[in-house]
């Protein structure tokens, strides 16, 4: 049977749980906690720390276990080496948005992390102007990136720490004026009132005008189900199913015409792929999936990876 996704109302609504990691206790126990990585570092990965970082060869490997993240939050994309895999830039949708940008278009990551997506698109911008990106998260990993990618004096884009759940000055003033905007690894994370609370934050931050486009890549598992949280946590996070996700894909348009809006494309849900976890590193869990979102528009030469024509970060 179909789930139907409806807003929560004021008595059955929950209280907002913007960072459900907050209260985790901080150990190595959890299952996705991997003590190697090694696996991750690849040849392509291995360039970038060399050449675009300029670490030693022989150094590289420590320098990427040293990284501090998972001080900061325990989250699985630290555990699991996630940061070390590109997948904004295997997205359909990842050549016209460099396109896009250099026309100067907007863009924010919500829930930049180390920032690492956006050093690709500095990267494949060429030079073009920065100044329309833009990269929030709810807990400041930002300086560890520069810390990570040793570019402080180099990488320029507006950064600011904000939750966009209850959106601060910085946000609120972005409103209506993002072109494209990129959400990885988020919704999966919240309960069903607080992914439509969610869906909702991204209409008003996104520009009412033909091409406005939301994207990203969620966790979930082949059948819908509510799980527990770790240890610690105050959450249960409902985790998508390919047919939930699209559901999910639909609420969000239906959020978008009650704000009067009919131009914009969500390819959060709607339209989702499954691709294995395993394939990304989450070994210890085969029936994980990420819901991945593709572009039927576009041509289908270039749908597995993104980035036939151009050099990797």
């Amino acid at each position: 049977m179909a789930t139907t996704l409806s807003a929560p109302t004021v008595a059955d609504s929950k209280e907002k749980i913007s960072d459900p990691m907050d209260t985790v206790i901080p150990s190595k126990e959890y299952k996705w906690w991997l003590n190697n990585i090694d696996h991750l570092i690849t040849p392509q990965r291995r360039k970038v720390f060399e050449n675009y970082s300029n670490i030693p060869p022989e150094d590289v490997r420590q320098h990427i276990y040293d990284i501090k993240a998972w001080a900061i939050r325990q989250y699985p994309c630290t555990g699991l080496g996630r940061f070390l895999n590109n997948l904004f830039a295997q997205s359909p949708a990842y050549n016209d948005i460099v396109v896009r940008l250099k026309n100067g278009d907007s863009f924010i990551d919500i829930g930049c992390f180390l920032g690492q997506d956006l050093r690709q698109l500095v990267w494949d911008l060429d030079g073009a102007p920065t100044t329309n990106l833009h990269g929030t998260d709810i807990v400041n990993h930002w300086d560890l990136g520069y810390e990570l990618f040793k570019d402080k004096d180099r990488f320029k884009v507006d950064y600011f720490e904000d939750d966009m759940m209850q959106p601060g000055e910085k946000l609120m003033a972005l409103q209506g004026t993002m072109d494209v905007i990129l959400i990885n690894q988020i919704f999966h994370q919240w309960g069903i009132e607080n992914q439509i609370e969610g869906a909702t934050q991204l209409v008003k931050l996104s520009r009412d005008r033909p091409g406005s486009l939301i994207l990203g890549y969620q966790c979930g598992v082949p059948e819908q189900r509510e799980v527990v949280g770790p240890k610690g946590s105050k959450y249960r996070p409902l985790l998508h199913s390919r047919k939930l996700g699209r559901n999910c894909g639909m609420e969000l348009g239906k959020e978008q015409e009650r704000n009067g809006r009919r131009n914009q494309s969500c390819l959060l849900g709607s339209n989702s792929d499954m691709i294995p976890r395993k394939r990304y590193g989450w070994e210890e869990s085969l029936d994980g999936i990420i819901i991945s979102p593709k572009i039927p528009s576009f041509d289908s030469s270039n749908q597995k990876l993104g980035q036939q024509n151009r050099t990797a970060f």
